[in-house]
């Protein structure tokens, strides 16, 4: 192998095991993105829940914040759909936002039943899904995260879940009695329960 082919597959492999460790997961259906009836778009308070979270953030030059799709693999071209229709994807590669750089394909995961896969072992876990957040504690094979936010879904965000085609149960009380989760409403009540 050349030098420069094997530099080309050590960075490659660097950038994989960068992203095991994300300093944040989230599910972007009801959060960051909602339907409005019409389209997907994204939520009105978004630029600064972004810029208050990236200040959040400081401390790490190169913030990870993976994206955590609800929806098996073989359904996850929804999540295109959505991304090129909300817009979201312009806030890529901007130093202000949450992603400095344009993520790498590492960086989005679609999975149905649980918030990320075996390898990853994320600082922070922000979920509107209660069964979610549950099968992620209740698998043995997943590390689990050092803190999970669950955010109260609004009417508008359990729409925007269905939707995608995921049905919303109300199980909230069934996440009481893990010690790591912290309830969230609000996007500023999101950000005030970041670090505590």
């Amino acid at each position: 192998m050349r030098v420069s082919g094997k530099k080309g597959v050590e960075a490659f492999f660097q950038e994989r095991r960068k992203w095991d460790r994300p300093n944040m997961v989230i599910n972007p259906i009801g959060t960051l993105v909602i339907h409005d009836g019409k389209q997907w778009v994204c939520a009105p308070w978004i630029e600064s829940f972004m810029m208050e979270l990236r200040g959040e953030l400081d401390r790490f030059p190169e913030p990870l914040v993976m994206l955590s799709i609800p929806a098996e693999k073989k359904k996850a071209g929804k999540w295109d759909l959505v991304l090129l229709e909300s817009g979201l994807s312009k806030y890529f590669g901007k130093r202000d936002f949450l992603w400095p750089e344009d993520p790498p394909l590492r960086a989005v995961v679609a999975l149905e039943n649980i918030g990320y896969p075996p390898s990853v072992w994320p600082r922070v876990y922000v979920d509107v899904i209660p069964d979610r957040i549950k099968n992620t504690f209740n698998d043995g094979n997943l590390d689990k995260p050092g803190k999970v936010i669950y955010w109260r879904p609004s009417d508008a965000a359990i729409k925007s879940m269905a939707y995608f085609g995921v049905k919303w149960t109300d199980r909230e009380d069934d996440l009481l009695d893990i010690e790591r989760v912290s309830f969230a409403g609000q996007p500023e009540d999101v950000i005030s329960v970041f670090w505590t």
